[in-house]
């Protein structure tokens, strides 16, 4: 089973949504792995006690908490290099989705729209992840504050997935999307902190903390079989803005030189802009 992990970033008028996929049989080392991380940085972890974990959440944008008041910058960018470099070591897989909020409403594209497009692009790349693999997925969301809103999303996920998409019926994700208080879970704050890099940089080149992060995000978003529509891990609008960035700032890694000559927007042709 490949279990997925998808969380909500929204910085400088862009909003992203994303995560990781890993596969069941290695979760449990990774979290292991993961406090383990933290413990060599000198972070209290008591797994024993959820309200502690709260205290030390890994967050790409940190309001509170140990890690905001103890850590110096330096130290920070340490432990969140190891923390990514976990990508690496259990073969971690990643998607976003990533929206400029100002551009799309002048095409009718509100917030709303945004995120719930991002729900079947991602859904549409998880299941053919998944049916290339052999595999089910399991999908875990960062829960929403509000409640209302949180059954909103468990509905509205539930009926994607039953319905299926445009192009493509979902039937290797389980159920829904299962909300998740983020601080209890490692893969959510991963999750967290590649959504938040990605949306980050993508908003603001210039941003150089997003920048010396993102290099460990490099050449490893999905990519899959060519002959697949939707291939490519990290979409959204402007199509054509978001296509040449992921391309220019090296979010795959190439097989071979005719899949690159070959890269192109086909999997998003439904956004009017």
């Amino acid at each position: 089973m490949i279990i997925t992990f998808l969380d909500e970033s929204k910085q400088n008028k862009w909003l992203g949504f994303g995560g990781i996929l890993i596969d069941s049989s290695k979760l449990l080392k990774f979290d292991r792995t993961f406090y383990s991380t933290l413990r060599n940085h000198n972070v209290p972890v008591n797994e024993g006690s959820s309200d502690d974990l709260k205290k030390i959440e890994i967050k790409w944008s940190l309001n509170n908490g140990w890690i905001k008041e103890n850590l110096r910058a330096d130290a920070k960018v340490r432990l969140y290099v190891d923390i990514l470099n976990l990508i690496n070591e259990f073969e971690i897989t990643l998607i976003s989705s990533e929206f400029d909020l100002p551009e799309s409403r002048n095409f009718g594209y509100s917030e709303e729209k945004c995120r719930d497009e991002s729900y079947i692009y991602l859904y549409e790349r998880i299941e053919k992840y998944c049916e290339l693999n052999k595999q089910t997925a399991f999908v875990i969301v960062d829960q929403e504050t509000d409640p209302k809103t949180n059954l909103k999303r468990i509905k509205e996920n539930y009926n994607l997935i039953k319905q299926g998409t445009k192009y493509v019926p979902l039937n290797h994700i389980y159920g829904h999307g299962f909300p998740i208080s983020s601080y209890m879970h490692p893969g959510s704050q991963l999750a967290d902190l590649i959504v938040g890099i990605t949306t980050a940089f993508i908003s603001n080149n210039q941003d150089k903390y997003a920048e010396q992060h993102w290099k460990y995000l490099k050449g490893k978003f999905m990519l899959l079989d060519i002959n697949t529509p939707q291939r490519y891990g990290l979409c959204g609008g402007p199509k054509a803005f978001v296509k040449e960035w992921a391309y220019s700032q090296g979010a795959y890694t190439w097989p071979n030189a005719s899949y690159r000559d070959d890269y192109d927007d086909d999997y998003d042709d439904d956004i009017p802009f």
